[in-house]
């Protein structure tokens, strides 16, 4: 399929613009900065039996490794944003107002975005990395050998870029990123406000990969999260349902 036909099949959005922000319950940011904290104690664990198991010759396999989590924190980022935009609802036990809410007030006024704070933008993504680091303390130690030293890199750096992935977000939004970010942007290793500019159009169904995007054009041509909502359709469960 085209990136035009996919365009023109892509379905409708099926959930009304969300309404003006509001306070926040005192148990969100709590939540959040625990996940933090935690997150920051569980990966800087991981990242020292890292460096205790490699040698300086293992730089290759690191550098592929933290590749293979960069690819991983894209997919999965777009992944997310789409089920958060698409198929679940403010209403969604828990992940209804720690992220569903501020992905859609943020279509409503994508400005906002350059207003939350550190805890408030990276917070809910650090509490979903927790189980995603505990995988990794449960694997085999990372100098048993070179793949398990792979698969720990790569998750550790998956993870840590998917809770910067709200911060990488937001320098796409402000209206002048800091000389360093807008030369990455430009030569397409941050996600740029132009390539991120296609999913703030029409009904925001597509674009959803907002680590750096590089998954978006093929996932876009593909029709990719098109077919996941109509698989989700024939059983049952049409987008907006949950």
């Amino acid at each position: 399929m085209t990136a035009g036909a996919a365009e023109r099949t892509a379905p409708p959005a099926v959930h009304a613009p969300a309404p003006a922000p509001r306070r926040r319950p005192l148990w969100i940011p709590l939540l959040e900065g625990g996940g933090l904290v935690a997150f920051a104690l569980l990966a800087g664990g991981a990242v020292a039996r890292i460096v205790r198991a490699l040698e300086v010759g293992d730089l290759p396999l690191v550098a592929s490794a933290l590749f293979a989590g960069l690819l991983a924190a894209d997919f999965v980022s777009g992944v997310g944003h789409w089920l958060f935009d698409r198929c679940l609802s403010e209403t969604t036990p828990l992940l209804g107002p720690l992220a569903v809410r501020a992905f859609r007030e943020h279509h409503a006024d994508p400005q906002a975005l350059l207003s939350h704070g550190f805890v408030e933008l990276n917070g809910e993504t650090a509490l979903a990395m927790l189980p995603l680091l505990g995988v990794a303390a449960a694997l085999p130690d990372p100098g048993s050998g070179r793949a398990a030293a792979f698969v720990h890199v790569a998750l550790v750096s998956m993870a840590a870029l998917l809770v910067a992935t709200n911060s990488l977000h937001r320098l796409a939004h402000a209206r002048r990123a800091p000389r360093l970010a807008a030369r990455l942007q430009r030569v397409g290793l941050l996600l740029s406000p132009v390539h991120h500019a296609r999913h703030h159009a029409a009904a925001h169904d597509r674009a959803y990969c907002i680590t750096v995007g590089w998954w978006n054009p093929l996932l876009d041509r593909v029709g990719f999260f098109a077919a996941l909502e109509r698989a989700l359709a024939r059983l049952g469960l049409p987008p907006g349902a949950a």
